[in-house]
């Protein structure tokens, strides 16, 4: 099909612990991703472990990451999120006032290192939103975040969405992409302030191909019909996490099924002429713990 927004963009979103990796660590990971041949990498930028506390401000560990980035000529996509517990509302969601703020630093330091800008990490669960996901106040921090952006890097992409596979949770804790997007527009975001949406379709064990009703890949031409049908026509879909995860957890799967979900996943991604890029999730395993559920999406073993 031909693709309206380009060639599909590869990219591997790194994970949290490469922030605690040494020099010559970081030296390393970046060599494998480049071998895996991809040309983009997706790093977050924690703002409780930047600021844990409001006078407290420490951005070393991601200067670290972000110079070897650039050395290796691997463009950046960062993504910001993790509020500290003092810039948090009574329920625990992010204050935007303060977010803004702190995009403006972030924006300002790293605007010469990072190509592109996510807003928040998967705000559709309780558990990176911390409060109970509510669709009107993630359009008030995107409106927040995107501000400082656009006047400080206004080359750059913004992302609204960064959407965990979800169905509706009668107790709260999280809404399916479908729910809290449609809420994010009749919240009426200001459309101007990004440039994509993007989305995690974790599938496993599932494949991407699978007609599954929980399958988030499966859903995702209903879910990008409600951004066409909100005026997004000419914005594309980002997937800015896809993996699976191995280890020997109840939901784990095999290495070999692994392979099977990451090249049907790229396969599948192809069909879709209004998806950007694809991001793995991630570069490599966090731990040799194989029993530590988090720890085991890498596309590569801890040992690489």
């Amino acid at each position: 099909k031909k693709r309206p927004f380009g060639k599909l963009r590869l990219g591997v979103s790194t994970g949290f612990s490469i922030l605690y990796d040494t020099e010559s660590q970081l030296d390393r990971d970046f060599d494998r991703a480049k071998a895996l041949r991809v040309k983009q990498v997706r790093v977050d930028i924690g703002w409780a472990l930047v600021q844990p506390e409001r006078d407290i401000v420490d951005w070393s560990r991601f200067d670290a990451v972000l110079d070897m980035a650039k050395a290796k000529r691997l463009k950046v996509l960062a993504v910001i999120g993790l509020a500290p517990e003092w810039a948090q509302n009574p329920d625990g969601s992010p204050r935007a006032d303060a977010f803004a703020d702190f995009v403006d630093a972030a924006v300002r330091r790293y605007k010469f290192k990072v190509a592109n800008w996510e807003l928040w990490n998967e705000p559709n669960q309780r558990h990176r939103w911390v409060g109970e996901p509510d669709p009107a106040e993630y359009a008030r921090i995107v409106e927040a975040g995107s501000a400082p952006i656009r006047r400080h890097d206004p080359k750059a992409k913004i992302l609204m969405g960064s959407l965990a596979p979800a169905v509706d949770d009668p107790g709260g804790d999280e809404l399916s992409p479908e729910t809290f997007l449609r809420g994010v527009y009749a919240a009426g975001i200001d459309r101007s302030s990004y440039d994509a949406v993007s989305i995690h379709p974790f599938s496993y064990p599932a494949l991407p191909s699978g007609n599954e009703s929980w399958n988030t890949f499966h859903r995702i031409p209903q879910i990008y019909q409600i951004v066409k049908n909100n005026g997004d026509r000419g914005k594309p879909l980002w997937f800015t996490e896809y993996g699976a995860r191995t280890g020997s957890t109840s939901n784990s799967v095999g290495y070999q099924r692994h392979k099977q979900l990451m090249v049907d996943a790229y396969r599948q991604t192809k069909k879709l002429p209004y998806v950007q890029a694809l991001y793995f999730y991630s570069l490599r395993d966090a731990s040799t713990n194989r029993g530590e559920p988090e720890d085991n999406f890498g596309l590569l073993r801890f040992d690489g």
